[in-house]
């Protein structure tokens, strides 16, 4: 079986060359295995730059990832926009190996013939999921109400265990916050944490967005819905800009959105103690979507506030970036990085996208060092390590330019990305 997802890979399958790839991480380190799951995630989901980056480390091996030289370029060829053929049909593929387990096999995880995969993510053996939520950086009253929460559950647990009388806990979330500001990590994280104390069977994370779960013809939505929520069985299902299905009802005809909350209601209710729902995106539509309907007030007791990350925080997480991939900033550039993390929420009328404007930095910062080290004849290692406030200072201006063409078109909606790196 191997054998053939590895050749489906090969050929264009992207759903199999993840499935492939995931096998590549290197395991033992718990950090290690969690930066690699993280920039898969990202490089599958059209992420260039990740991707480029994913591709490099598998040609040359590296702490994440054990060396292989097709995968590395068929990643590299998919960056790069050089789109292989589209995967096999269902007509042309092989018979699935009845000795697989459906819930590893990223192409049957959709429980609908012919969809994309879910994108899910598993929690780490290696990784306790209580030190990793502390380890993040900042996000203090995300952290103790997760806390919070897992102790009264725990608490509670151990009252019907004694025979005492026990009330069930909410497990269902609302995450609020700018971009950028955690929540798809700790999404992820409350998984594992579940899994952890007993609460969840398996606490992998189920994520998906609106074009995930409404369809286009009637009676496709409550399939697609009940599909997501059947992937999601003893983990979590992570909503994105869940505020989505309320426009979504205003078309009327098949009243797709309405479907969807109806669905998901009934869901919650007949499964409240099988899977955790968390619904996220910005405060303001959030807010509304709790309004829309009183079933949401009901269930989803507990509201999370991701706030934006301070100065130093920032500044915390772009040198987290640096020391992760075994770069270093020179002494000329450290005072013009932590100017520009003070500087940086200013670019934004609104919605300052936070760590994932660290991130972009961060990228186009070795951007620019890579066209600077490359015009030497033999660049050393200490040349190819060292971020300059050149460097700096040019990915910079194109982070100003970048942040006023947001503003200038409007903000709009981006979908909250995959977690890169733990900040996302």
């Amino acid at each position: 079986m191997d054998d053939i997802v590895r050749k489906r890979a090969l050929s264009g399958d992207m759903d199999a060359l993840r499935a492939v790839t995931e096998k590549l991480i290197k395991r033992g380190n718990g950090r290690n295995e969690n930066l690699a799951a993280n920039m898969l995630t990202d490089a599958y989901n059209s992420m260039p730059s990740v991707g480029m980056n994913l591709g490099n480390q598998l040609l040359n091996g590296s702490d994440l990832f054990v060396k292989d030289r097709d995968i590395a370029l068929a990643w590299m060829a998919f960056s790069g926009n050089k789109r292989f053929a589209p995967p096999p049909s269902s007509s042309d593929a092989p018979a699935a190996d009845d000795s697989q387990d459906p819930a590893q096999d990223s192409s049957a995880s959709t429980g609908q013939k012919g969809a994309s995969a879910f994108r899910r993510i598993d929690p780490s053996p290696s990784i306790d999921p209580f030190q990793e939520l502390n380890d993040l950086i900042g996000l203090k009253n995300v952290k103790d109400e997760i806390t919070e929460q897992t102790s009264l559950m725990q608490f509670e647990a151990a009252r019907k265990k004694s025979g005492l009388p026990a009330s069930t806990p909410s497990a269902h979330f609302i995450f609020t916050g700018n971009p950028g500001t955690g929540k798809t990590t700790v999404a992820r994280i409350v998984g594992g944490i579940f899994k952890k104390i007993g609460h969840l069977q398996s606490g992998h994370v189920i994520e998906v967005s609106i074009p995930d779960m409404i369809g286009q013809y009637v009676g496709e939505t409550p399939q697609k819905v009940q599909a997501a929520l059947q992937a999601a069985m003893g983990g979590v299902l992570f909503i994105d800009e869940a505020y989505g299905l309320l426009s979504s009802q205003s078309g009327g005809g098949d009243a797709y959105g309405e479907q969807a909350v109806t669905t998901i209601l009934k869901f919650m209710e007949d499964n409240r103690n099988n899977i955790t729902i968390i619904a996220a995106g910005y405060t303001d539509k959030m807010a509304k979507f709790l309004e829309s309907n009183p079933g949401f007030k009901s269930r989803f007791s507990e509201i999370i506030l991701f706030d934006d990350y301070t100065q130093n925080e920032l500044y915390k997480i772009y040198l987290s970036y640096i020391g992760d991939q075994q770069y270093r900033v020179s002494d000329d550039a450290t005072a013009s990085l932590s100017k520009m993390m003070a500087e940086a929420p200013a670019l934004f009328d609104k919605d300052f996208p936070n760590a994932r404007f660290v991130r972009n930095l961060f990228e186009d910062t070795v951007k620019y060092m890579a066209l600077r080290v490359m015009k030497e004849q033999a660049p050393s290692r200490d040349d190819l390590m060292t971020i300059t406030a050149a460097d700096l200072a040019q990915a910079y201006s194109e982070a100003q330019k970048n942040a006023k063409f947001k503003s200038a078109k409007g903000s709009g909606d981006d979908p909250e990305d995959s977690a890169k790196y733990g900040y996302q």
